[in-house]
């Protein structure tokens, strides 16, 4: 761009685009309003991002809607971005065997990342 105005306004946009992505902060805080379309389209573009609360999100939500292979699909990726109840959920899903075959040593490696990460509620399971 040889106008140095118009570059100029260009990369205020393109900052203001970069600082402001979507988050799983503010798809929850938009359920907590009661604007559920609006926090549904908040958390795909935030996972996207690769946003692990925004992976959640949605793998909860469909959870909610009785999905639970397309949550697990979500959990995996909430897990694989290192949030712990991602894996947790993952985990609850392989032992339950719900939208995944029940497998219990899949169950018991994702209750230990999740325990790894800090999640304390997975670190019991592993204890029973």
């Amino acid at each position: 761009m040889r106008n140095p105005l118009l570059s100029l306004l260009f990369l205020s946009c393109f900052a203001f685009s970069v600082s402001h992505a979507s988050t799983g902060d503010e798809a929850i805080a938009k359920h907590r309003e009661g604007k559920f379309e609006e926090a549904e389209q908040i958390a795909k573009q935030a996972c996207e991002n690769n946003d692990a609360k925004g992976c959640f999100y949605l793998g909860f939500k469909l959870q909610q809607e009785s999905k639970p292979e397309e949550s697990n699909k979500y959990y995996e990726k909430a897990c694989g971005l290192n949030f712990a109840v991602g894996c947790l959920s993952l985990a609850n899903n392989y032992r339950q065997g719900l939208g995944v075959n029940r497998d219990p040593e899949v169950s018991i490696r994702f209750y230990q990342r999740a325990c790894d990460l800090g999640e304390t509620l997975a670190c019991s399971h592993l204890r029973k």
